[in-house]
C-alpha cells in the first residue's frame, strides 16, 4: 500500500521543509470496486447493504515495526458481513474519515468478491504500508 498523494506530500513537507504534520491515530479500511487514483479522485467504494469502513487503530499494537521500508498489520482485520454481494473488490485503501476523507494509503490491484453474509478478512501481515517503489 503506497501512501496517498496528500499524506505523501505532508510527510515530505515534514521531513524536508520543516512542515507541520500530525499523523492520525486511527484510519478506516475501505474497499473499492473501481479503483480511485493515488490522488484520491474517482473510484467507486463498495456500497452493498451491511458494508461500512473498518476502524483501524494506528499504534504499535496494531502494526509491526518498520522493516525493509515497510510496515504490516500485526492483528487480523475482519470487516463486517454484507447482506448482498459486494461485486469484485479491486482496491483496498486506508482513509482518514469514516466517510469521504483522504486516502492515507492504497493497495496494489487486488481481486476478490465478498458474497452474501461473508466478510473480508485480512490476516496478520497482509496489509503492507510502504512508500512507492
Amino acid at each position: 500500500m503506497p501512501f496517498g498523494t496528500i499524506y505523501e506530500s505532508n510527510l515530505s513537507a515534514f521531513f524536508w521543509r520543516d512542515g507541520m504534520f500530525t499523523p492520525p491515530d486511527t484510519a478506516y479500511l475501505a474497499l473499492w470496486t473501481v479503483a480511485p487514483t493515488i490522488e484520491g479522485t474517482g473510484g467507486t467504494e463498495v456500497s452493498a447493504t451491511g458494508y461500512s469502513r473498518k476502524l483501524i487503530t494506528l499504534n504499535d499494537a496494531s502494526w509491526s515495526n518498520w522493516s525493509g521500508g515497510q510496515i504490516t498489520n500485526a492483528v487480523q482485520v475482519d470487516m463486517s458481513g454484507m447482506t448482498v454481494a459486494s461485486g469484485t473488490v479491486v482496491m483496498v485503501t486506508l482513509m482518514d474519515a469514516v466517510t469521504g476523507g483522504n486516502i492515507i494509503a492504497l493497495s496494489e490491484t487486488v481481486s476478490f468478491t465478498i458474497g452474501i453474509n461473508q466478510f473480508a478478512r485480512f490476516p496478520i501481515g497482509s496489509l503492507v504500508l510502504k512508500f512507492r517503489d
